[in-house]
């Protein structure tokens, strides 16, 4: 082969690749939806300092929300707090909205009360949410049962248990209009079934998480009405979930070629937290012809026996080392009373 030829066919050959990049970036991109104006909205977004969690904090204070940014740690929250203010100070055309900080470890029992008795108080002295968006979490890739602290799965404990707890917290505490709850399609993996007949499937402990979220959000669907519940998956996106992962930092390279930015990708959870006229128990992702749709979980996600035992069965692993199971005792089927000393 001649070098004119080698060349044309090497560049042919580039070509067509980066442009299945190209397109394969563009499948996986999220537009958030175009909506009306949040001015005067409140929006609660935990996990909010970095990835999924961060753009959409900015996303919704770029529409005028009130935006109060939740964080582990205090540091890293008003770092991220401050690259908000600034990106808002320089936007043009809507009036953007404001951002306050308030710190939680949701690992921590201790840490839940105090944010929803002391910080969330002070972020909101009105007392309304418009949206609580359970972001946190965390990917260990370590399978169910490597990591277990106190009878319980570190990583259900972080991307569950602690969840559940502030949500339900929050709800007797504040008068909340909606709860998002972020999932993933890895949950299809999840098999919590086998976790709670006390086995312990060969699945990732992030899948069983995710498939407990959606199980969590169906039932508190059904138990707390007037509260709209919903979840939604944002698909693959590069972000800093998996950074705890053995082969995370080999995969960058890929991860930043193929995968969208969560500016691109956080679409899903906006459209979730601000969509009108969604159904309660929803479960939302990107459409493949476009904007945002309700899709199926698995049928295990969707099963509502299962749904109604992990609601018990979590809160006795709350209840373990002290409180919690009050919480979920005080939200039976018929609603849940507010204003009880949780």
């Amino acid at each position: 082969m001649s070098d004119d030829r080698w060349l044309a066919t090497t560049l042919s050959v580039g070509a067509a690749v980066v442009g299945a990049v190209v397109a394969f970036r563009r499948q996986l991109a999220q537009r958030a939806p175009v909506a009306q104006s949040l001015q005067h909205q409140v929006h609660v977004v935990t996990g909010a300092n970095t990835g999924l969690g961060f753009a959409t904090s900015h996303e919704l204070a770029k529409r005028g929300a009130s935006v109060v940014m939740v964080c582990r740690s205090r540091d890293k929250c008003d770092a991220a707090a401050g690259r908000l203010r600034r990106a808002l100070a320089v936007q043009r055309g809507a009036v953007a909205g404001s951002v306050t900080t308030a710190t939680c470890d949701l690992a921590s029992r201790d840490s839940i009360a105090a944010f929803v008795a002391e910080a969330l108080p002070a972020a909101v002295p009105g007392g309304a949410i418009d949206a609580l968006v359970n972001n946190a979490g965390l990917m260990s890739g370590k399978k169910f049962g490597e990591d277990v602290v106190d009878g319980v799965d570190a990583t259900v404990r972080t991307n569950h248990c602690g969840p559940a707890a502030l949500t339900l917290r929050v709800l007797a505490a504040f008068d909340v209009k909606r709860c998002v709850v972020v999932a993933s399609r890895l949950e299809k993996r999840g098999r919590v079934g086998e976790v709670l007949e006390g086995g312990t499937p060969d699945a990732s402990a992030y899948a069983v998480s995710k498939q407990m979220n959606l199980l969590f959000a169906r039932e508190l669907a059904k138990r707390r009405p007037e509260t709209l519940t919903v979840s939604c998956t944002p698909g693959m996106v590069n972000t800093e979930l998996g950074r705890y992962h053995p082969l995370f930092g080999l995969a960058a390279p890929l991860r930043h070629a193929l995968l969208p930015t969560p500016a691109a990708g956080c679409g899903s959870i906006v459209h979730a937290a601000t969509a009108p006229d969604l159904a309660p128990g929803g479960y939302y992702a990107k459409a493949t012809a476009g904007g945002f749709e309700a899709v199926a979980p698995s049928p295990d996600a969707r099963d509502d026996a299962l749904a109604a035992r992990l609601w018990d069965r979590t809160a006795e692993w709350n209840a373990a080392g002290g409180g919690g199971a009050a919480l979920f005792a005080r939200v039976p089927l018929d609603g849940c009373a507010r204003g009880e000393d949780l």
